[in-house]
């Protein structure tokens, strides 16, 4: 796993050898933090899918097929349970909303039902953030991109700042240029599915670089470095391991200063299907804190870091 953030050790390395010579070196900090977290969810649906219970009959789960209806549904009671969980550690959140489906890999959701229309309220009441999360097929498609996009402003009354990408698909420079075309300033979509670490060699926040136009555009990344589902599926985590995992990234990412993203899915406290995914989420939380990290949401997290030099 890529756990070594070669750009972070390489400049806190030059910094050093040009403050030996007596070249003060400007240093950013996390709002009097010397690193950060930020807390991302992408909200896939926000129920159980009728394919999810048919395949639970079909198997012979009777009790998995017919658990979970209303607010019991195991979806939608972790988004109130995430909320709660982070309401107790007194930090914020990303939360990332579909505003329509595209493929076979979506699930349509309607953001303007009444609970859910709730809930988003509460959330942002209590300084948590809407991200975007473009369908599928969305990410190379200006009509798509702009189109959900505009049915999750509407939905939540506020424009949003950041998107992450569905399955994180992306392609240069068609991704980052529709990215900045419809006003968004920071996208996360830039690390691995299938492992943890850092793609792109950082856990600092950077601009997007339109290669052919040999530009910057105005749209802060921030890499995402580990997700629930690599943890759990593609690696085969147990909960210890996986928090396990990510106090490593923590360490890393405390040792350069940087920020570690970490995306949870709302199917956390889903404990028939994802035992104890739950338990390894709230002791990320409780490590961060204890680590002396300024935990937020993306937008939170940028703002600390680019007014703090």
């Amino acid at each position: 796993m890529p756990l070594l953030p070669v750009v972070d050790g390489y400049r806190k390395w030059l910094a050093a050898r040009l403050e030996e010579t007596g070249v003060e070196v400007p240093c950013r900090r996390w709002n009097n933090h010397d690193w950060a977290v930020a807390v991302t969810h992408d909200v896939d649906f926000v129920g159980t899918r009728l394919r999810s219970r048919l395949k639970s009959l079909a198997t012979g789960r009777i009790a998995n097929a017919f658990s979970g209806f209303g607010e019991s549904d195991p979806r939608r009671a972790s988004l109130y349970s995430i909320h709660s969980a982070e309401q107790k550690r007194r930090v914020s959140a990303t939360y990332f909303l579909k505003g329509g489906a595209s493929t076979k890999h979506d699930v349509s959701y309607n953001l303007s039902r009444g609970w859910l229309q709730k809930h988003l309220e509460v959330l942002a009441e209590k300084g948590c953030e809407f991200g975007f999360h473009p369908s599928y097929a969305a990410y190379d498609s200006p009509k798509l991109f702009a189109r959900e996009l505009s049915t999750l402003t509407d939905s939540v009354g506020r424009p949003v700042q950041a998107v992450r990408t569905h399955f994180l698909r992306w392609t240069d420079p068609t991704t980052p240029r529709l990215i900045e075309k419809q006003g968004l300033r920071i996208d996360s979509s830039l690390g691995f599915a299938d492992q943890v670490g850092f793609r792109r060699a950082t856990s600092y926040p950077f601009k997007l670089f339109d290669i052919d136009a040999n530009q910057p555009l105005d749209v802060w990344e921030i890499p995402l470095i580990a997700m629930d589902t690599t943890l759990f599926s593609k690696l085969g985590f147990s909960p210890e391991q996986a928090t396990s995992c990510i106090k490593e990234i923590y360490d890393v990412t405390k040792r350069v200063g940087g920020c570690a993203t970490v995306l949870w899915h709302n199917t956390l406290y889903d404990e028939k299907l994802f035992p104890r995914q739950a338990a390894a989420f709230e002791q990320s939380l409780d490590t961060a804190v204890e680590m002396g990290a300024f935990v937020g949401g993306l937008h939170e997290v940028l703002s600390a870091w680019t007014v703090n030099r």
